[in-house]
């Protein structure tokens, strides 16, 4: 009787080992879950108001541009009542081509942005996948050590039975 009592409180210990095991593994799981779902609530932050920025320096390109366009149209209005022709065409290129190198840094800044946003996407990605991997890894290694653990209380059940 001795020797039941033994073996059950060695399989009550391994047992607990492994509640304990298992546990950890799931309190791990929903830390790095939670971790993930940060990161990514993060990064959907960011890209929001990236999104908003972008839209918002959109509309100021555009009413810069069109005011450009009214005050070109209008100094060349002004101006052209006292030149010739000829001097007509060269003010509206000169205003047209102020307003497209406005427009045109205005994109090339926009992209710039872009292009980092992407850049922070792909790193959340990354990371995403690295916890994919930790959880898979940490699954498969509970139940291995699940496993030895129940080969080990087998063991030991057929010794003391025997």
């Amino acid at each position: 009787m001795n020797e039941t009592d033994n073996l059950e409180e060695r399989a009550a210990v391994i047992l607990g080992q492994i509640q304990a095991s298992v546990a950890e593994y799931v309190r791990t799981m929903n830390e790095a879950g939670a971790l993930r779902r940060r990161e990514v609530d993060e990064a959907q932050r960011q890209q929001d108001e990236a999104i908003r920025l972008l839209k918002a320096i959109q509309l100021r390109a555009s009413s810069i541009a069109d005011e450009n366009s009214k005050l070109a149209a209008k100094l060349g209005n002004d101006w052209l009542g006292m030149v010739e022709r000829g001097l007509r065409e060269t003010a509206f290129e000169q205003a047209r081509i102020a307003a497209n190198v406005s427009v045109t840094q205005i994109d090339l800044k926009l992209g710039d942005l872009t292009a980092a946003i992407r850049d922070s996407l792909a790193e959340v990605s990354e990371i995403s996948e690295r916890n994919e991997r930790i959880s898979r890894s940490l699954a498969w290694k509970t139940i291995g050590i699940t496993a030895l653990w129940l080969f080990v209380a087998s063991i030991l059940s057929l010794a003391v039975l025997s």
